[in-house]
């Protein structure tokens, strides 16, 4: 059995009618989704300092 740990979500309850597997679908879904929007702004970060090098670099010459 793998156990996973879904941070934040320690008080996650089943919803009406919402089966264990559910859950843990639901929650993987969750998880994916706030590491994919993680991903994203930290990727726009790092875009976002390499046009201000580029722009400091054309402006020194």
């Amino acid at each position: 059995m793998v156990q996973t740990d879904f941070k934040g979500q320690k008080e996650a309850t089943l919803s009406r009618g919402e089966t264990w597997a559910d859950l843990h679908a639901r929650l993987t879904e969750e998880s994916s989704k706030r590491l994919n929007r993680f991903i994203q702004a930290s990727s726009e970060k790092i875009k976002a300092e390499q046009a201000g090098l580029m722009f400091m670099r054309t402006n020194l010459d």
